[in-house]
Formats: C-alpha cells, structure tokens, sequence
C-alpha cells in the first residue's frame, strides 16, 4: 500500500499531486488557498471519507462545478462568500454532507441553490436568516446544521420548522413567545430542545418551553426568577440548568417538584442548606457545583433514588462520607457516587467511602497511599481513579485484586506495567475431568462508525448532543449519552464453521447490554460519532476443554461474526476491527 502524503505543509497543488492525493481517505488541505480547474477535477475524483479545503475563501464558477461531482461522503469548503453561481453548482452535489460554516450570509437565491441538495447542509457561520431563505431551508431533503443562529424572526421561525428533520438552535441569544412556540410545536416527544445561547427568558417564554415532553438544555440561564422556575417546574423530561449559579429557597422549592429523569445544576455554587435540602427531593439532581455541604444536606442528597454526583465537592468529613457511603439508588445501574473534585483525602474518609457498595468515581486523586490501596481494593463495585499518574507495586497488587473493573486512565508506563503485570496471571490449561468450568469471553468492536443520516430523530438528537461533548472533550458524558440506545446481540449459530459444542455445554447465554458488563468509549471525528464498545459475557465449559484449543477455534473460526453492536437500531458502517477473547476460566485471567 501507498505511503500516505503529507498534507499539512502543502500550500499550492498540480493536477499530479491532486490525483495522488485523490486516493487517500480523509483528505485535509487546510493551507491550500486557491486551486485550478485542473486541480479541482482531480479533488473531485476523491472516494475518501472526508474532504476539506478550509483555505479557499472563494472559488470560481468552473471550479464549484467540478468540485460538485465529489465522490466521497463529505466536503468541507473554506468559502466566506458565495456567489449564486458557485451555489447553483454545489446545490447539484452528490456527496451526504456539504460543509460550508464560514459563510456569515446568502442570498435567497444561493440558499434556493443549496436547498435542492439530497444531503446534509452545514451553514454553521449564518447568525441570522429571513424568512424566505427560511422558506427554502424547509424544503431541503436532508441533515441542516444551522447551530450559528442567534436571532429568528417568528415568521422565519415558522417556516424553518416546517422541516421534519433535526434543526438547531442552540446558539439563538433571543427568543419571543412565537419562536418558542414554532420550536416547541415541530419537536417530537423525547427530542433534545437544546437553547443554551440564551442567558434569560421571560415566564411567558418559559411557560411554553416547559410544554415540549422531553428533554429541555437551557445552559446559558444563569439565575432564574420564581416565576420561570414555577414555569419551567411543569416541565416533564429531563432538564438542564448548569449555567445557574445562584438559585434562592422559591425557585429551589419550585425546581424540586419538576418530573423530570433529571434536574442539572451543575453549576450552582450558591444556595442555602434549606434550598439545596429541597432540591434533593427531586428525583435525580445534578449539583457538581457545590464545594462543600455540611452534614444534614448530606443526608437528604444520600436519599437520592439515582446516581450522585458531587464533584465540587474539595474536601469532606468523616460523618458526610459515612453518609454519602448509605447512598443507595433504586437499581444495579443508579448506585453510582462520583466525588472527583476530591484531590487529596484522608484514610478514615476512604474506608467510609469504600463501603458504599456500586460504582465509585474518585478521579481528582493525585496518589494513594499502599494502605489506602488495600482498602479500595477491597470496593464492591466499578472504580475510577483516573487522575493517578502513578502506583507503587504494593498499591498496584491491592488494586489489581478488586474485583471489578478499575479505571486507572492517567498512569504512566511504568505504573501501568506494575498493575497489568499483578492484574495477569499464567494461562491455565484445564485439566481432563473434573468439573464443568465457567469461561468469561469479551466480544469488542473497536471505532464503529455511525450514519447518522439513517437515523431516527431521537437517534440523530442523541448524536448531535454526544458530539458536541466529544468536542469539549466530556467523553464521559458522551457515553452517558449513548449507552441507553446500544444493543448487543449474539447468534452462537453464525461462526465460519466449526463445532463450539466442542467447547461449551448447553443452554448457551444470552448476551446482553447492561452496565455491569459493558464497556463503552465514545469518540468524533468529522462530524461523525465513532463508538468502541464490549461486553462480556460467562458460559460453562466442558471439563476437558482446553485453553489453547478453545482460543485456537476462535481465532481461525472468525467467531466475532457471532455478534453485532447496534445503536439507535442501526449497525456500524465500518469499524477498526471486531474480536472474541477469552479472560477468565474459573476467575483465572488468561
């Protein structure tokens, strides 16, 4: 295969190298200002994923024409001005996706041109659009990207949301009753309505924002009167407040008596014990903001029915860590307590904590002590210490014997080493006889690749937030975001010939997706969600199955095809590799 060129430098193509170019996958040309029509021919024969030219800020009517017969999934122009020639061109592309975010404006008749594509259209730079162009954008059959909005007019608002497909408007700095009103109207239940650009909002306003059923992201409010929390406490779906800083004792009883799955105020850092106490009653609220909470809020917070998270939370006592520790959700999966902005804690406040039995998040934590270690060895449930950068080889032993997954992102090489080297143990080849052995396996597929054109609306919705938090880099968040619609499924019938009856006893399991057994990591990459995900899974062994035979099978038998990740009920469009191993026989690592 070819050696790929470097395109970072290159500043000015011939049609030579345009062709050479051409065959690579994704092509960014980002310090290439102007091109030929020769040159653009070439461009326009790539087959690739993604092409990009940010550096041409204009281009002529003969090179949008060729640029237009591009091939590849997306293409990417640099353009700040377009003229309704060039848009009369790129409107005839055939591509799934036609970026064009620096322009700040179009003509009607440009946006007439770009509105007859079949694909998606990014117009990310537009703050503001009219109601005819609006018109146009209506009828485009495909993904639009508007997320620059920061005013609409009511009959623009109108006409826009007479599309079916996802529009966004999560920069607008101003909304009218009207806008709201066109918004609210066009978005399906339990789609995201996302209007994080606003920094108030009228009751009015609130009053029909809070009609929309489902999700509702108002992150740019940063305090709220009683009146639109009273409004926005009618709201039924999850909602989120994280740019409140500051909330008084009404709009906290207000807020606590909202239906929502969840209630997220992760940015307040100034309420009264009273305010936060109330607040705790709701179902599930998010208040990371927080530095320090005395010991009855602790209490009320304790009570909460799903996962809890406090990490503002700098330093805490003995007594609100025995309390936080009896928090207990209302299922395996809510029973999570994260204190990452805990740097530095003392022993007593670690074997409290270790005694809350779920998952236990403790990434602010620079180093543990080998004692400390003993005891969070001794955890029941996932652990996360991924601000570790180091780990002596007691403390990597300690850790290495918990028996659940421990998340340790941050080592370094060295600590790494010492706590793989304690996790592992030599192969263990099963002797003839005996009893039935039980063989954890893990099915992984590694970057998946979404198509988010083929996805529903709450599918695409989902996408477009988790997106957005790979790109602040909250990974985490992201994968929060997308676990509740991945799905595994396992047909032990569909291997590339052979017997696992060899292997295994019958009734085999049944694969499922759940927490306790899935892992999850969530990336981007051109606008694309690239998921890695596994799952593990336990099934009896025959007595004299052997280790080497079994991993040997699954090699040569391609038993990966046995499986299949979904998400939003849609499969993969590509991955990076898909595999089986095996980790464990009788709990020995293998």
């Amino acid at each position: 295969m070819s050696k790929e060129i470097d395109t970072e430098n290159l500043k000015e193509l011939t049609p030579k190298l345009a062709a050479a170019l051409a065959k690579q996958d994704d092509l960014r040309l980002d310090n290439v200002s102007t091109i030929s029509d020769a040159v653009a021919v070439e461009l326009a024969k790539h087959k690739g994923d993604f092409l990009a030219l940010d550096g041409l800020a204009t281009i002529s009517d003969s090179v949008a024409v060729a640029l237009a017969k591009h091939n590849g999934r997306a293409l990417r122009l640099g353009l700040t001005s377009i003229s309704d020639a060039v848009a009369a061109a790129l409107g005839k592309s055939k591509n799934e996706q036609l970026e064009l975010d620096n322009l700040t404006a179009i003509s009607d008749a440009a946006a007439k041109s770009l509105a007859e594509r079949k694909g998606t259209l990014s117009l990310s730079g537009l703050t503001t659009i009219s109601e005819a162009i609006a018109q146009e954008f209506a009828k485009l059959k495909g993904g639009l990207w508007l997320g620059g909005l920061k005013t609409i007019s009511d009959a623009a608002a109108a006409a826009l949301c007479k599309r079916k497909e996802s529009i966004s408007f999560e920069k607008l700095q101003t909304i009218s009753v009207g806008v709201a009103t066109a918004i609210v109207q066009r978005t399906e239940e339990n789609e995201t309505i996302i209007l994080s650009g606003l920094t108030n909002i009228s009751a009015d306003v609130a009053v029909v924002l809070a009609k929309h059923v489902g999700p509702l992201e108002l992150d740019g409010l940063t305090d709220l009167s009683e009146e639109v929390a009273r409004a926005l406490s009618k709201h039924k779906g999850s909602l989120s407040l994280k740019g409140v800083t500051a909330l008084s004792d009404s709009s906290a009883q207000a807020l606590s008596e909202q239906k929502g799955d969840v209630l997220s105020l992760t940015g307040l850092m100034t309420a009264s014990n009273a305010a936060i106490t109330m607040l705790a009653k709701h179902k599930h609220v998010e208040l990371d903001g927080l530095t320090s909470i005395p010991d009855a809020v602790a209490e009320a917070l304790a009570k909460q029915k799903n996962s809890l998270s406090l990490n503002g939370l700098k330093t805490i006592s003995d007594v609100v860590a025995k309390t936080l520790a009896k928090h207990k959700g209302e299922g395996s999966y809510e029973n999570g307590l994260s204190l990452n902005g805990l740097e530095s804690i003392s022993a007593s406040v670690i074997e409290a904590l270790c005694k809350h039995v779920g998952d236990l998040s403790l990434d602010g934590l620079k180093s543990i002590t080998d004692a400390n270690a003993i005891v969070l060895g001794e955890h029941k449930g996932t652990l996360s210490l991924a601000g570790l950068t180091t780990l002596s080889e007691a403390a990597a032993r300690a850790l290495a014997g918990h028996k659940e997954d421990v998340y340790l992102f941050g080592l370094n090489e060295a600590s790494q080493q010492l706590f793989d080297t304690a996790k592992s143990k030599p192969k263990v080849k099963p002797k003839k006889g005996g009893k039935k052995k039980q063989v954890v396996l893990e099915f992984e597929v590694k970057r998946g690749s979404v198509n988010s054109s083929d996805c529903d609306k709450v599918t695409k919705a989902v996408i477009t937030k988790a997106i957005a938090c790979c790109e602040q880099n909250k990974h985490k968040e992201a994968a929060e975001l997308v676990f509740p619609l991945m799905h595994v499924e396992w047909d032990w019938s569909a291997g590339n010939g052979g017997d696992t009856d060899e292997f295994f006893e019958a009734p085999y399991p049944e694969v499922m997706w759940k927490k306790k057994t899935c892992a999850l990591q969530v990336e981007e990459e051109g606008r694309e969600l690239i998921i890695t995900a596994s799952v593990l899974f336990t099934i009896q062994g025959k007595a004299d199955m052997d280790l080497d035979k079994l991993e040997e099978f699954i090699d040569e038998n391609s038993m990966y095809v046995c499986g299949c990740f979904t998400f939003g009920g849609l499969g993969f469009t590509r991955t990076e590799g898909d595999n089986v191993r095996v980790i464990s026989i009788d709990g020995e690592p293998v």
